[in-house]
């Protein structure tokens, strides 16, 4: 099967839904697929060989943090050509309510597409403007994954819908003997221990 991911955030700066398509992208081709990998990325950036550059992204405040993200008119053509270029079987986009390749590519497909969503938030007031743009896009996804019930009740609160529940975690073994961060898991919101904290 040849497998088409879409990687809204830049590849070369850490973070988690970077990590989880690594990590997909390696067992998918481990299972003999064929994947490539659509990314904004520095022009100086080394890549996986299964990984194409869609160009620099632009750091934006969002949901609490700084996101790199890539959208506009050049990286829409890079997008387009991608997906014409890959004869994918399947499209698979991350985040793709954020204003960046996911969206994009969601525009751009025909076809198959499976959209995960990683993003927890309780208000947005960008995307309480913008859901009405989103859904032209949003409504091309043939399966909805989240990462966690916080994800998916941000998805079926804000953009309608829902996603089957499925937790990252794909190279689970490169974690099995990993010891937690001091002070993990913390506290809750009401100050008492979390399950597991000491």
């Amino acid at each position: 099967m040849r497998v088409g991911i879409v990687c809204p955030y830049t590849w070369n700066v850490p973070g988690g839904v970077q990590q989880h398509i690594r990590d997909l992208a390696e067992a998918l081709t481990g299972h003999g697929h064929h994947v490539s990998v659509i990314t904004p990325a520095d022009d100086d950036a080394e890549l996986p060989d299964y990984v194409v550059s869609a160009g620099r992204a632009v750091p934006v405040p969002y949901n609490g943090s700084v996101a790199r993200l890539a959208f506009g008119f050049l990286s829409a053509g890079r997008v387009r050509r991608w997906i014409n270029d890959g004869g994918f079987d399947v499209l698979h986009v991350h985040e793709p309510a954020a204003p960046s390749l996911g969206l994009l590519a969601c525009w751009a497909a025909d076809g198959p597409i499976v959209g995960t969503f990683h993003a927890s938030y309780t208000k947005s007031r960008v995307v309480s403007v913008t859901a009405p743009i989103l859904q032209s896009a949003l409504e091309k996804i043939t399966g909805r994954i989240a990462v966690s019930e916080a994800a998916r009740k941000t998805l079926v609160e804000h953009l309608g819908g829902d996603a089957v529940l499925i937790p990252n975690g794909v190279a689970t073994e490169r974690y099995a003997m990993a010891d937690p961060l001091p002070g993990w898991p913390g506290r809750d919101a009401t100050g008492a221990p979390r399950a597991g904290a000491a």
